[in-house]
Parts: structure tokens; sequence; C-alpha cells
């Protein structure tokens, strides 16, 4: 069973990392659907991870209040007049944090730990990005017709005239995230200074080919911070108390910065221009994106938020006219739950506090979380599939008490909760 659970987190991260090639092949042969059926493997991975929890007699408590969080998010929609459909799709967003979560609690993680073949996605995903420089691949704003439905295959060709590389993947930003993931993943295993030199420098040419500035901006965070977290060798290091303490103002701007910024002048940008270009989609969220997210929540909400599906793609097929992407991971998660989605963007910023950034998993750890609060400034995150797969570990690590008793000579291995 543990071995099919690892069969089917590797599938749906393979088929995410090549969604626009699935789709196009899949399209050809007429069963364009047959992409959703990764989503049941999911709900399989859940169901097969309770059932070791059970049978091996661990500890089921955490991941039981995840899943009365999802239920409660989803008696919160039907209150808040949110169909039923759009809840399930909302629920299916969830379905990969709630996979990686499972994947921490039963201890499969662990098997996960494979540089070489990770390595060798990581070179897949770049390669294809670089050759979509010059090449324009078939599945190119490819749309297919699912039904009355309309699908887009791979999303944003262009952008004010720049192409939006995606490679094999479905959208540019998903391309870049992966890419950026599988840089801090492989920066903590790879020890040569030529691999780490080699590995960051494709990595930022990529990600820059992709033009999501926010992945962008996230990258070059993680690749200032490295060097100083890498120099911690021994605990109580006064490097630390700034490192956190960077890490939690990032977090709290990322709170703050969507409720007050509609509080200041923003400037007038000209078409055509550099600053155009840099500024307009951040200009459009402060003006737009984010207060009409805010808008959505009213009276008793403000303590609950909306529910699952309450904002992000689960709208567009049933609140088209309401559609908001948050574009702000705080914004997301407050708008579906409230005061417990802010405990939770919060539970991620105090459980740095928890690492020993002297381990090299650690170390790995506070990397990605520096790298998700940054990009989490323009982007929701969660509903980035391998992206909401990673948080989900994250939240299960974080919350685990294994966290303090892993050994001195700490691996990913090693990293087991009881």
């Amino acid at each position: 069973m543990r071995g099919l659970m690892l069969f089917l987190v590797v599938a749906y991260v393979l088929s995410q990392a090549f969604d626009a090639v699935l789709r196009w092949m899949l399209n050809l042969g007429g069963a364009a659907a047959a992409i959703y059926l990764r989503d049941y493997s999911l709900i399989l991975v859940v169901l097969f991870g309770l059932y070791l929890l059970m049978r091996e007699r661990r500890n089921i408590a955490r991941t039981f209040w995840v899943l009365w969080a999802l239920a409660m998010g989803g008696c919160v929609s039907l209150l808040s007049g949110i169909p039923v459909p759009q809840m399930l799709f909302g629920l299916k967003i969830w379905l990969p944090f709630v996979a990686g979560f499972v994947l921490v609690e039963t201890g499969l993680l662990t098997a996960l730990h494979r540089p070489r073949a990770w390595a060798l996605l990581w070179g897949v995903t770049c390669l294809g990005v670089l050759v979509n420089y010059f090449y324009r691949y078939p599945w190119a704003a490819l749309m297919i017709q699912l039904g009355d439905v309309t699908v887009t295959g791979q999303r944003g060709a262009t952008a004010f005239g720049v192409a939006r590389l995606a490679g094999f993947a479905r959208a540019n930003y998903d391309a870049a995230i992966l890419v950026l993931m599988l840089y801090i993943y492989l920066l903590s295993c790879f020890k040569g200074l030529l691999a780490r030199a080699l590995l960051t420098l494709v990595s930022g040419v990529v990600i820059a080919l992709t033009t999501t500035k926010g992945a962008a901006g996230a990258f070059l965070l993680t690749v200032l911070l490295a060097p100083t977290v890498g120099a911690i060798r021994r605990p109580g290091s006064r490097l630390k108390l700034p490192l956190i303490g960077g890490l939690m103002l990032l977090a709290l701007i990322g709170m703050l910065l969507p409720l007050v910024i509609s509080q200041v002048p923003l400037p007038q940008l000209r078409p055509h221009t550099l600053s155009n270009w840099l500024l307009a989609s951040f200009v459009d969220r402060a003006s737009n994106t984010w207060p009409q997210a805010l808008a959505l929540i009213s009276d008793w909400q403000w303590l609950t938020g909306r529910g699952i599906g309450g904002i992000g793609a689960a709208q567009q097929g049933w609140e088209a006219a309401r559609f908001n992407p948050a574009d702000n991971l705080f914004i997301y998660l407050y708008v579906t739950a409230g005061l417990a989605g802010a405990a939770l963007y919060l539970f991620y910023a105090f459980g740095s506090c928890k690492l020993a950034l002297h381990r090299p998993l650690h170390r790995m750890m506070f990397l990605g979380l520096a790298a998700f609060f940054a990009y989490g400034l323009t982007v929701n995150i969660v509903e980035s599939a391998v992206a909401a797969m990673a948080m989900g570990a994250l939240a299960g690590v974080l919350s685990a008490p294994a966290l303090q008793r892993v050994s001195e000579e700490d691996s990913v291995q090693r990293l087991v909760p009881v």
C-alpha cells in the first residue's frame, strides 16, 4: 500500500509538471476529461494514509483536525450560499495540501527523498522552457472543449507582447514555481560549489524566461538568503534571530500590504513603458483585485470567511461575475476561512521559530518558507497544485513533535513524525 501511495503521488506531480503535454495528447485521443482522474488518485492517497495511520496506531489527531477544518469550511460554504458543485471544486483545490500533510504523518515523505530523480525532473522542466524560447510547442494556447465548457490547455501565451513561456506545464507560473521548489530542494542536497552555481544559474534563467515576476522575486530572495543560512553551523548562532525576524517581517508585510495599500496613492502608469510592464500587475492588484476580494465577505463572514471554494478558481464556473483570484496568500486564506485562515498563515511564520538552522533539512524548510511568503505577496499559491502539496508537507513537519527530536545528523530520511 505504501508503494501504491508513493506511485500515485509521483504520478500526480509528473502530471502537473507535464500538464499541457498530457492535455494535448489526451485531446488528440478524444479523452481530454481523463486528466481529471489524477484528482481521484489524491483521494486514494488520503484514504490509504488514514488506513495506515490507524493500522499502525500512529497519532491521527493532527490529520483529524485538518480533515475537520475542511469539513467545517464546506459547511461555511453552504451557509454562505455557495453551490455544492463550487464547494466540491474548492475541496479539489485543497486535496494536494491534505495529501502533502498525510505524507508526513504516515512517514512516507522520507521515501520521496530522491535527489537524482528530482534533479532529472528539474532538468527536463528547465529544458522544456529553454526550448520553448526558440520553438512554439503544438500545445501553446490549446483550447479544449469539454461538453459545454471550453478549457485552456496552456494559459497565457503573452503579456504586454512578451512571451510567457511555460514549457511542458499548463501555465508559466506553474513552471516557475516548480523550478523554484526543486531549486530549493536540490540546493540542500548538492554539496559541490560548481553544482550549486549551475543549479542557480539555470534556475534563474528559466524563471526569468517564464516572466513570472513574483517567482523571480522569491528566487532572488532565496539566492540572497542561502549563503547566510548555510553559514550557520552550530546551535545558538547569532544569525538565527535576524533571519527568523526577517521571515516574520516578510509574512507581516504579506498580510498587511493588501489591507492598507488602498490608502496609499498609486502611480499613474504610462502605456508601453518599462514601469508599466514591471508595475501594472501590482497596481491592478492593489486597485482592484485585493479590495474586491475583501468585498466578497460581509457580516459574520469576517470571522469565518466564505468557506471552501469561496474565492479563486472555484468561482469561475458558478460565480463568474464575482470571480477573484485573490493574488495574495493571506487574502486567499482569510477570505476562505476567516480567522482560521489567518491563523494558518501565521502558523507558518511562527513555526519557523522551531527550526534549527544548523541542520540541512531545517535550512531547506526555512528557504521554502521565505519563498512562499515572498511569492505569496502577489500569488495565492494554494491553487498551484504542487506548491499546495509542499505547503501541506510543511504544515505536517512544523506541527510534528518529531521536529524537536531529530538527531544532529538529521536529513530528509530521518524526519518521521511520532
